[in-house]
């Protein structure tokens, strides 16, 4: 969890455990997550398998709802920190590249996500795109670092939800 999310259930914690029994422990579980912005009221569920090509690929699971095993953490030497916004990502990525039959999605919500931090704000794409890319290189031995393409529309919204909610243009 980040700092400003919590659990949708008080049960959570005892059903992802009773599903990571039954899975006989695997080294990653990873639920759902419901993606609210609290400013315009949008509101988005991501829960699906992803499988090992999308991480490939610069796809990231829903990392708030994400349980690791603690001896996989020690073993793989936790976060780089490097990495200002991707290290989630750089973690997942060497989890998937050393253990990916051993991950597992579990289907329910767990997580109610706050977006606004550096990963969703638009200013720091760029950036994003740069540390994923430099991961992908790394690890995936992708040649290519293709930027994502956000589409005209992304960046209206952006601008007006600024103007709207914050009263600034979109070089503020």
């Amino acid at each position: 969890l980040n700092s400003d999310d919590y659990l949708l259930t008080f049960d959570a914690i005892e059903s992802i455990s009773n599903f990571i029994v039954s899975k006989q422990y695997p080294v990653l579980v990873y639920g759902g997550i419901l993606l609210v912005d609290e400013i315009t009221g949008s509101k988005n569920i991501v829960n699906c398998l992803f499988l090992f090509d999308e991480i490939k690929k610069g796809k990231m699971i829903p990392h708030p709802a994400t349980f690791v095993k603690r001896t996989v953490l020690l073993e793989l030497g936790g976060f780089d920190t490097q990495y200002k916004i991707a290290a989630d990502y750089d973690l997942i990525s060497r989890i998937y590249l050393k253990y990916h039959t051993a991950i597992n999605h579990y289907s329910k919500l767990i997580t109610y996500f706050r977006l606004g931090g550096l990963s969703s704000d638009y200013k720091n794409l760029r950036l994003l795109n740069q540390e994923v890319g430099k991961i992908r290189t790394l690890y995936f031995n992708e040649k290519t670092i293709q930027e994502q393409q956000m589409p005209n529309e992304w960046y209206y919204k952006k601008w007006i939800e600024k103007k709207l909610f914050y009263n600034k243009g979109i070089s503020n």
